[in-house]
């Protein structure tokens, strides 16, 4: 295996360590990634680099686990920003599968891809306003 080195400001290394946490995050949260030993590895070789660099309000080393672990408060801004993502990208999947199902609904089969896009983006705009007005309060669910 060829080792490879990188030079990297205090900064830049943060931003990595949040990147691969983030990024483990997003490959571990529904426990499908074939490359989970990989990716603790690359991360026992990120938190120690990031410790021994000193950065220790991001990294300390916990004695239990015997290995360099995130610390609470990094793992909190971590995952506000996680949080942040999931709520926006739930409104704006329910959104655009809304606006689709309803263009559909609509009876418009030879519509050109432009028109399908135009007809969609009038759709996206009501919800967008509406869900932001008004959250789910006026969301009607029927089961048939």
């Amino acid at each position: 295996m060829k080792i490879m080195n990188i030079e990297l400001t205090e900064r830049q290394f943060q931003t990595l360590l949040e990147t691969y946490y983030l990024g483990e995050y997003m490959k571990q949260a529904y426990g499908n990634s074939a490359d989970t030993k990989e990716l603790a590895e690359l991360g026992n070789v990120l938190y120690e680099a990031a410790y021994n660099a000193g950065l220790d309000e991001d990294v300390e080393f916990d004695k239990q686990m015997g290995g360099y672990v995130p610390t609470a408060e990094f793992e909190e801004e971590c995952d506000e920003q996680i949080n942040t993502y999931d709520e926006n990208n739930f409104w704006e999947e329910l959104i655009i599968l809304m606006a689709n199902r309803d263009v559909q609904a609509q009876g418009l089969t030879d519509m050109s891809s432009k028109e399908f896009q135009a007809a969609q983006k009038v759709l996206i705009a009501k919800y967008e306003k509406e869900f932001a007005d008004n959250g789910i309060d006026n969301l009607l669910l029927t089961c048939e």
